[in-house]
């Protein structure tokens, strides 16, 4: 083979490239294998390469998965032309593969590691269930600091908020929003008492201001947000799943294992949906309808700015 060639669409590729993509590519099913299934039926690392892309290899001889479970690239192979025709697609995969390697594997380092720390939350969450409002409450504590609370100018101002008033007492408010919709899940008594709870598990290490609101200006906050209404309808299993899905998140960032490529983030995101499913004891897919009904009914209840508060994490 010579040190250039061409492939299918005449594009050019070299062999040292090609033997480089396929050392990465058996880099990542090596550590993918090495990732536990998550209820039977969760595998991490199938947005990492196209459809069909690493069973091709394999076919073709150029990958080899040991007794070990460890695969190894033979680009010994690569001499045959008919493999060579086969590999046509490479080329629009290379460039990807060959720039962003190092990252990927690293998040997928990152993936086993959030996927176990995710499967020990699981286990100790049957085990202390009485930790899911404190849960709940760091989580929806998270969801609407990220919301920035944003509001309809005519609410606050009526409400005697000037827009600098607005800004800095509604984020001051989040705490005790978090804590008043945690207590329908559970016994909850301050938002202070969920991050000592949360805490002393090991389940939080960030650490979370209180700021001051007194009770007048917390309550015209509400106002604002309709939150009465919010927190009256919203269903039990959506306060879990979002309260959940959010703390996941908070969890990760604690520890660093939020990744970076987005290819491997969108498998973490999974993980984070499936494990709140768990603990809302529905489908994340069910969740997800369950939340856009909800919006909808509160938009026709005059509270059309509830989906700029409620919505599910993300990848960015």
């Amino acid at each position: 083979m010579s040190p250039e060639t061409r492939m299918a669409g005449g594009d050019r590729v070299r062999k040292a490239d090609i033997v480089e993509v396929l050392e990465f590519v058996a880099a990542v099913e090596t550590e993918t294998a090495r990732i536990q299934s998550f209820k039977g039926n969760y595998k991490t690392g199938t947005a990492l390469l196209p459809d069909g892309f690493a069973t091709g290899l394999y076919e073709l001889g150029l990958l080899r998965r040991m007794k070990s479970g460890e695969v190894q690239a033979d680009p010994q192979a690569l001499a045959d032309k008919a493999i060579l025709h086969g590999l046509k697609h490479l080329p629009a995969q290379m460039k990807y593969f060959l720039n962003n390697q190092q990252t990927i594997l690293s998040d997928l380092k990152k993936l086993q590691a959030a996927e176990s720390r995710v499967l020990s939350f699981l286990e100790m969450m049957k085990r202390e269930p009485d930790l899911a409002p404190h849960v709940i409450a760091v989580g929806w504590w998270r969801m609407l600091n990220i919301s920035e609370m944003p509001a309809s100018i005519d609410e606050f101002l009526e409400n005697g908020f000037s827009p600098q008033e607005w800004a800095r007492s509604s984020m001051r408010a989040i705490p005790n929003l978090s804590h008043s919709v945690s207590h329908r899940t559970g016994n909850v008594d301050s938002f202070n008492h969920s991050i000592i709870q949360l805490h002393s598990r090991g389940l939080l290490n960030k650490t979370i201001s209180l700021p001051d609101i007194d009770k007048t200006t917390a309550e015209r906050v509400e106002k604002v947000l309709k939150w009465t209404e919010i927190e009256r309808r919203v269903p039990t299993e959506l306060i879990r799943f979002l309260g959940v899905s959010w703390y996941l998140m908070v969890m990760l960032e604690d520890n660093d294992l939020i990744p970076l490529e987005q290819c491997v983030a969108v498998e973490s995101m999974k993980l984070i949906m499936k494990s709140a499913g768990v603990l809302a004891d529905r489908s994340p897919e069910a969740c997800e309808d369950l939340l856009e009904a909800f919006l909808s009914e509160m938009e026709a209840s005059g509270a059309d700015g509830t989906a700029n508060l409620l919505f599910l994490p993300e990848v960015i």
